[in-house]
C-alpha cells in the first residue's frame, strides 16, 4: 500500500447516495451533506426605499416630541437667568391682573413705544383660557381636589404640568394683552401676539431660538400731506385758515377730548340754536394713523358742556362719523359725511 492509500484510508469517508438519471441510468455520485443551493430571492431597492420612508412618516411625530422635551428651544435659557428689577415689576404687574404662570416671568426686550415683552412659563389650558378672553390675563381652570380615602381632608392638588409658553405685551399705563403656545407649537412657530388700537395695531413675536420683534401697523394717513392727497371733501372743507364762523370753537375743549397731537385745528361745520358742531384732525398716538374728529360744543359758554367722537380716517372716508351725546335734559345727534354734508339736532326734554 502506498502513502497515499494508507492516508486515504485513515481520512473518514463520507456517505455516497446514488440516483437514476432520467433515463434509467445511474446518476453520478452526489454528497448528501451538501445539498443543492437554493436561489436567493432579492428584494427591489425601490421596494426598500419607500418601506424606510413609510418608516420614517411613522414615527417622525415621536421623535419630534422627545427631541422637544429632550431639548428645549434656546428661548427658554432666559428663564435660567436670575431675576431682575424690571423682571419682579413685569411680573407684579401680570399677577394684580390674574395671569396664570409657573415660575418667574422674564422680561425680553425692553420698552419701545409704550410696549414691554414679557415671557412666562404656563400650565396647560392657559393658552385656551386666554383664547377665549380675548387675549387677556385669566386663569386656566383650577385643578380639582379630591379627599384622600378613608379622609374627609382633601388631598393638596397636583402640581400642573408646565407645558405652555406666554408671551405678553405690557403696556405703560398698565394694559396688558398676550397670547400662549404649547411647548411643541412653540419649537415650530414661536408665539405671537397682536393689539389692535384706535389707529394703529402692534405685533409682537417671539421666537424660539429667544430673537424679538416689535411691529406697530398703522391704519391710514399718519400725515397731512398723505391725507390730503386722499382728496375727501369733508376734510378740505376744514382745511382752511381761522374765520369769523371759528371765533366761538373753543380748540383748548376739543383738544383737552381727544389729546394727541392736532393736524388740523377745530373748525366750525354746523350751528344749530345755541349748540354748534366743530371738527378737527389728531393724531393721538404718534405710531398710529390719524383721526377725524367731531366736538360739540355750546356756541355762548364752550367749556361749559361738551362731547364728541372720533373716527379713523380709512373708516371716514368710507362712511362719516355719527354720534348722539345726552346733556342734563338736551340730547345732541349729529353726522358728518366724507362729502362734507352736516347734520346736527338738539332736542330737548
Amino acid at each position: 500500500m502506498t502513502e497515499d492509500a494508507a492516508a486515504g484510508a485513515a481520512r473518514p469517508s463520507r456517505p455516497v447516495v446514488l440516483g437514476a438519471s432520467a433515463d434509467g441510468g445511474t446518476a453520478s455520485a452526489a454528497r448528501a451533506d451538501f445539498p443543492e443551493p437554493r436561489p436567493r430571492r432579492r428584494i427591489p431597492r425601490r421596494t426598500l426605499v419607500a418601506a424606510l420612508a413609510a418608516l420614517l412618516l411613522l414615527l417622525g411625530p415621536a421623535v419630534g416630541t422627545n427631541a422637544i422635551l429632550n431639548a428645549p428651544p434656546a428661548a427658554f435659557a432666559v428663564f435660567d437667568s436670575p431675576a431682575s428689577a424690571a423682571d419682579t415689576l413685569a411680573q407684579a404687574t401680570l399677577e394684580s391682573l390674574g395671569a396664570a404662570m409657573v415660575g418667574e416671568a422674564r422680561v425680553l426686550a425692553p420698552e419701545v413705544n409704550g410696549f414691554t415683552l414679557v415671557g412666562v412659563r404656563a400650565p396647560e389650558g392657559t393658552g385656551q383660557a386666554v383664547r377665549t378672553s380675548g387675549g387677556f390675563p385669566t386663569r386656566a381652570a383650577p385643578i380639582p381636589s379630591t379627599p384622600e380615602r378613608g379622609s374627609e381632608t382633601p388631598a393638596p392638588a397636583p402640581e400642573p404640568a408646565v407645558t405652555e409658553v406666554c408671551l405678553w405685551l405690557v403696556q405703560s399705563e398698565g394694559r396688558v394683552r398676550g397670547q400662549c403656545a404649547t411647548d411643541e407649537r412653540f419649537v415650530r412657530q414661536g408665539v405671537a401676539v397682536s393689539v389692535p388700537d384706535q389707529t394703529v395695531e402692534t405685533i409682537a413675536h417671539w421666537a424660539p431660538d429667544g430673537s424679538t420683534s416689535l411691529e406697530h401697523v398703522p391704519y391710514g394717513p399718519t400725515t397731512l400731506e398723505a391725507l390730503r392727497a386722499l382728496e375727501i371733501p369733508a376734510i378740505q372743507n376744514i382745511d382752511r385758515p381761522a374765520d369769523d364762523r371759528d371765533s366761538t370753537v373753543d380748540g383748548a375743549a376739543a383738544n383737552f377730548l381727544f389729546g394727541g397731537e392736532e393736524v388740523l385745528p377745530p373748525r366750525q361745520i354746523a350751528v344749530e340754536d345755541r349748540w354748534q358742531m366743530v371738527a378737527g384732525i389728531y393724531r393721538p398716538a404718534s405710531i398710529g394713523g390719524l383721526l377725524a374728529c367731531v366736538t360739540v360744543l355750546r356756541v355762548d359758554d364752550p367749556g361749559q358742556e361738551s362731547g364728541g367722537g372720533c373716527t379713523d380716517i380709512s373708516t371716514f372716508a368710507s362712511w362719516g362719523t355719527t354720534g348722539m351725546l345726552g346733556f342734563n335734559s338736551t340730547n345732541v345727534t349729529w353726522s358728518w359725511t366724507p362729502a362734507g354734508e352736516t347734520t346736527l339736532t338738539v332736542e330737548e326734554q
